[in-house]
């Protein structure tokens, strides 16, 4: 078999395990706010209905999402499942890039990309910001093979994708700003693809009008896409700082962050696109995947850039004996010394902060003692090995609980999601109704307020009815107000508080607390939350308040 075909293989498997990864995440946790407001879009869009969201989306995943309902019907995974396949098409877009990239650095990010906890989570939204990122990265790779062969078809590839991208979020816009400053750095190498190009502008609007407007089954979709642009415009001098972003990147990429430092002088220019995204996010307060996809885009190729230097590096000399012994030693060391601050964690007791201190110790005098024995460049081969090793382990670690956990808000303390609570109360409600009608859809139901994650949750209710007013009618059996609303409505009702919104806040933590949280992630965040309250009307057998 050829080298061709071996890499091809490569790439096909990492795109089968970042689409298997993807797929399996995307029941993990509820919807949030936004992700149901896009769902109810859609859902409203498949049932007949002109969606009108109440604030900016992109068409694109708008459409998408309703095919998906359409074909497999309403639900979160299916509400999730454009921006999973999307996302789990990523690494297979990489492949393009070999050529400029070198084989080996760009499968390495094709490898990042796939299995990266941010990557998966940003993949994992029922919104189009992965759609926006999977169009840029074809647009490149379509603009570069176009370098190559001179062959119109790939630019009209390009000019394709990017209309679709524009009608797909936020984060393509970022990333369209970072193809401007890579533009102006490689003016010079560009121009000639300018040159009788003419077709490439008439191809970029068609493919805009088409995918915004869904093939003109959905006119105001054009609307939206220009709006989707008028509001990552207004973001950028909203005043809305947040350094959310940059925390979130800080604990769950440190890997991606160390190994972008050895990308050395190649790797500059890319420094200026994430910088770039950075800024975009802190200083236009823009979170959640539509914030981190334009930083992962040059930061994964940093990475690899990185990672490939240091493997050749290392890779150069063999490993003589006493570095694997002072290697294998330092590892053994290292996880005596984890799970000694791990118990002092637990109990505090200071004979397990001694064990972690005494593996330090044990560590530093095992890479000394190779020093003296082989020299400085033994020793540090030795310690990026084991920084390496350390921190592969902890991107495990991270993307497992950040992705496939329920209790993500545990995980991503500055991510608002919906809380598990809501999906207990709809259920309450199903069987409440079961009991009344004897049928788990039918029950007579308001909801007062604007909460979408509970409209979308309580769809399936035939007598839903969503209203401004506090007070329920009079043939509402159940209804739910937000808990500044919560005045008791008479006598003839009974209620309960549950959590709709929940959102952890490191910045609570102290000592112990904040140490096992920032290696467990355990639920010892002090949260902050946004309640609702069940009012129920009394005489239904068999539902206890």
């Amino acid at each position: 078999m050829s080298s061709f075909a071996l890499e091809l293989l490569a790439y096909i498997f990492l795109t089968l395990v970042a689409l298997a990864l993807r797929i399996g995440t995307a029941s993990s946790r509820l919807l949030g706010q936004e992700e149901a407001l896009r769902a109810l879009a859609a859902w409203r869009f498949v049932q007949g209905q002109v969606p009108e969201p109440s604030w900016p989306m992109g068409p694109v995943p708008l459409g998408l999402q309703a095919l998906a309902f359409l074909l497999f019907g309403a639900g979160d995974v299916t509400a999730r499942l454009p921006a999973a396949l999307a996302g789990g098409l990523i690494p297979l877009a990489f492949f393009p890039l070999r050529r400029v990239l070198g084989k080996d650095k760009a499968l390495v990010a094709a490898a990042i990309s796939a299995l990266s906890p941010l990557w998966i989570f940003s993949s994992s939204f029922a919104d189009g910001e992965a759609i926006g990122a999977l169009a840029a990265l074809v647009a490149i790779g379509a603009i570069l093979w176009y370098r190559e062969s001179e062959s119109l078809p790939w630019l009209y590839v390009a000019a394709c994708v990017l209309g679709l991208g524009m009608a797909s979020g936020l984060s393509f816009w970022t990333i369209a700003g970072e193809g401007l400053i890579l533009a102006l750095l490689f003016r010079e190498k560009i121009k000639p693809l300018a040159r009788g190009n003419a077709g490439f502008w008439p191809a970029l609007g068609a493919s805009f009008l088409l995918t915004s407007t869904l093939l003109f089954f959905y006119p105001p979709g054009l609307g939206l896409a220009a709006d989707s642009f008028a509001l990552w415009l207004s973001s950028l001098f909203g005043g809305h700082f947040s350094l959310k972003p940059l925390v979130n990147f800080l604990l769950y990429e440190p890997l991606l962050i160390l190994a972008a430092f050895w990308g050395g002088k190649e790797g500059l220019y890319l420094w200026a696109l994430a910088g770039f995204g950075l800024a975009v996010a802190i200083f236009g307060g823009i979170e959640g995947p539509a914030g981190f996809l334009p930083i992962l885009l040059p930061l994964t190729i940093l990475s690899s850039l990185g990672l490939c230097n240091l493997f050749r590096h290392l890779a150069g000399e063999k490993f003589s004996a006493e570095e694997l012994i002072a290697f294998g030693l330092s590892l053994c060391l290292g996880v005596w010394g984890f799970l000694g601050i791990s118990a002092y964690t637990l109990w505090g007791a200071f004979p397990y902060l001694l064990a972690f201190l005494g593996a330090g110790v044990g560590i530093v005098s095992a890479l000394v003692v190779l020093s003296l024995m082989r020299g400085p460049k033994a020793s540090y081969r030795v310690a990026i090995l084991l920084l390496l090793t350390a921190f592969s382990l902890g991107e495990i670690k991270l993307a497992r609980g950040l992705n496939f956990s329920p209790y993500v808000e545990e995980h991503l303390p500055l991510c608002r999601i919906t809380s598990l609570e809501v999906k207990e109360a709809v259920d309450s409600l199903r069987k409440l109704s079961s009991y009344r009608t004897g049928d788990p859809s039918t029950l007579n139901l308001a909801l007062v307020g604007n909460i979408p994650e509970l409209e979308w949750y309580l769809r399936g209710f035939s007598g839903l009815r969503v209203q401004e007013q506090s007070q329920p009618p009079l043939e509402a059996e159940a209804f739910i107000v937000p808990v500044e609303k919560a005045s008791p409505p008479g006598e003839s009702y009974f209620g309960r508080h549950f959590t709709v919104r929940e959102e952890c806040r490191v910045m609570g933590l102290r000592g112990l607390g904040l140490l096992r949280w920032l290696l467990y992630r355990e639920p010892l965040a002090p949260r902050k939350g946004e309640e609702a309250v069940l009012w129920v009307k009394k005489g239904f057998p068999g539902f206890k308040p």
